[in-house]
């Protein structure tokens, strides 16, 4: 990637930090979340005392899971630019890999609070963070390109069925939406995420369909 671009984007994610830290202190966060490129994972994790994301469960094993390609997909990079683009433009990306545990890929958080059997779609939680292969090089001013991060807090809608152990979410900000539907046994979660965008910064119609497929532990949805 050449230093032009990684300066591009680099100022890119400063000019959205300070938007997003301005649509913080309004309290209306949401609507620049999927523009919160930059952000480390975890960037919701507070104490816990709220039912904010954690990266650990009450036990202390991992909360995170991740998104991976799913039997369909010949190109999950195309995939994660489809998603960005109601953001970001495709130069700003590079391939982002649809295989856990090969270093790039896309990290999956997802919590789901319950009154009694109900899910309260107010609080409920959703963190998306792409690691792509520009991720970690030198800027020409030697900072650091960091990963791309999606959180939203609250959803337009949803329902939790804890006796088929299946839930159904849709997340919504001024750029689009993203559906979350899946199931949970033992200690796993999986299940799809799917997305609809309503703006394109690369110009031409807005991009929609499956980003992947998603596992995530158990122990922190709930």
């Amino acid at each position: 990637m050449s230093l032009e671009l990684l300066s591009s984007r680099m100022q890119s994610l400063l000019m959205l930090a300070v938007a997003v830290a301005l649509a913080g202190c309004s309290g209306s966060g949401m609507q620049s979340a999927r523009g919160a490129k930059g952000s480390s994972a975890g960037v919701l994790s507070t104490s816990g005392a709220n039912g904010a994301l954690s990266d650990t469960c009450s036990g202390g094993q991992s909360a995170v899971g991740g998104i991976s390609a799913d039997s369909s997909t010949s190109d999950f990079t195309q995939n994660v630019l489809n998603f960005v683009s109601a953001t970001e433009p495709s130069s700003s990306f590079g391939t982002v890999s649809g295989t856990p545990g090969s270093g790039q890929g896309i990290s999956f958080q997802l919590y789901l609070p319950l009154s009694g059997s109900q899910l309260v779609s107010a609080r409920a939680q959703m963190q998306i963070t792409i690691y792509d292969s520009f991720v970690g090089q030198s800027n020409s001013d030697g900072t650091i390109v960091l990963p791309y991060s999606v959180p939203f807090t609250g959803a337009t809608s949803g329902s939790v069925d804890a006796q088929n152990k299946t839930f159904n979410l849709v997340f919504s900000d001024n750029v689009g939406s993203i559906t979350v539907q899946g199931r949970w046994s033992g200690s796993t979660a999986t299940g799809t995420v799917s997305f609809q965008n309503t703006a394109n910064v690369n110009g031409g119609s807005p991009a929609s369909g499956n980003l992947g497929t998603f596992s995530v532990p158990t122990c922190g949805l709930f």
